[in-house]
């Protein structure tokens, strides 16, 4: 398992930047043969990462130390 984790400046929130880096982040963890699950963690009142998380192809599964934790299986 590899955990992820992102952040967008404000100015460059809404253009799709952090589905498509999250989308690059899986692609390349993926590409290692170890690696089976990919997570990750959101604030609970974080909808707008949930999206990105669930656009994705992540589904909630409990809660990390951060909030809801998020995993997509290979």
């Amino acid at each position: 398992e590899v955990e992820v984790g992102y952040g967008i400046l404000e100015a460059y929130q809404n253009h799709g930047y952090a589905t498509e880096a999250v989308d690059a982040m899986v692609k390349w963890a993926f590409e290692h043969r170890k690696v089976n699950c990919v997570l990750a963690q959101t604030e609970e009142q974080n909808a707008i990462s949930q999206r990105v998380l669930a656009k994705n192809g992540f589904v909630r599964d409990g809660y990390g130390d951060e909030g809801p934790m998020f995993k997509k299986y290979r």
